[in-house]
């Protein structure tokens, strides 16, 4: 990164912040060092860079979620026994 910095303020929703605190706090760097990659990422992509990873995405979302042993939770209320409301 650049050492030129200019310092901004945002603002972003609790929910937002806290995404934000726990993934720098995973990989163990600065809350402004996952800003900068993540509009580095957004900025420097192309239309199609984007569209591209946004299937590669859904992609590995539907293997996760799409499978034999995941299915078992779809139908999570009967398999804990939940009364419907």
């Amino acid at each position: 990164m650049n050492d030129a910095f200019i310092t901004r303020r945002y603002q972003l929703t609790p929910a937002q912040y806290e995404r934000l605190r726990a993934l720098a706090a995973a990989r163990h760097v600065a809350e402004d060092e996952i800003v900068q990659e993540a509009l580095e990422l957004l900025l420097t992509g192309t239309l199609d860079d984007r569209r591209d990873w946004s299937f590669a995405s859904a992609d590995a979302l539907e293997r996760v979620w799409d499978n034999p042993d995941d299915a078992r939770y779809d139908d999570w209320r009967e398999l804990y026994a939940i009364e419907p409301r």
